[in-house]
């Protein structure tokens, strides 16, 4: 399974490893304020996401 990340804290957090729920509610926040992600980079604008994180987690990202 493919988080979209639009989804809820829990389905973020259960499905990207290394994402737990300080970080899923970040990602969460970020939309919020900012609308969907239009490319996974973006994620790099999340308090706590660099590089490592990302380059983890790339893979399991679809954006719709």
């Amino acid at each position: 399974i493919m988080p979209s990340l639009v989804g809820s804290e829990m389905c973020i957090r259960e499905e990207l490893k290394g994402i737990g729920a300080t970080y899923a509610q970040r990602i969460i926040d970020y939309r919020l304020e900012n609308g969907e992600f239009k490319e996974v980079e973006e994620l790099l604008n999340v308090k706590g996401i660099g590089e490592k994180r990302l380059q983890d987690i790339k893979a399991f990202i679809k954006l719709k």
